[in-house]
């Protein structure tokens, strides 16, 4: 009874992406500490040596200019807005942005855009931090401006399918 629905549900996702112009195949990575699942495009690399620093670690994923990170902190805070917006607010150099607050599957967020000129090159970047009440989560993005367009319906894939542990 479950594979027609299974069968049906697949058939429905691969018209989705169609629509949205995702023509990548999509692998799983699953966390080995057991904290999120997130989806990442086939032919891409990410470095299998995962270390754990003061409680925090990061797993990169990248194909030549492209890059999302994903950084877990585990920690409790006692104000994630405070945390966030001194996180958020050490530009480097030559980083013009914005942040925003906003939600995350219903958990607390803070949405931060960027723009890079690396010489004549203009890089668009980006970061998502939320805060599930025991770890904090920041999924980043660096990409070519000109590359954006299709970038940007790949990103919004790979956050409507992470799971994280709350």
């Amino acid at each position: 009874m479950t594979r027609p629905i299974i069968k049906r549900w697949f058939g429905l996702w691969e018209k989705i992406k169609r629509w949205l112009g995702l023509k990548e195949r999509f692998a799983v990575f699953k966390d080995p500490f057991g904290n999120f699942i997130i989806s990442y495009p086939e032919g891409w690399r990410y470095d299998e040596d995962i270390a754990v620093v003061e409680g925090s670690y990061g797993v990169w994923f990248e194909k030549g200019s492209k890059r999302i990170s994903v950084h877990v902190t585990a920690c409790r805070l006692a104000d994630f807005d405070s945390y966030a917006q001194r996180y958020l607010k050490d530009p480097k150099r030559g980083v013009v942005g914005r942040i925003r607050k906003t939600t995350f599957k219903d958990m607390p967020a803070y949405d931060f855009r960027y723009k890079l000129h690396e010489g004549s090159k203009v890089f668009l970047g980006g970061a998502l931090m939320f805060y599930t009440g025991r770890c904090i989560f920041y999924i980043s993005w660096f990409v070519p401006k000109s590359e954006w367009p299709h970038f940007k319906e790949l990103f919004k894939h790979i956050l409507r399918t992470m799971w994280v542990r709350v």
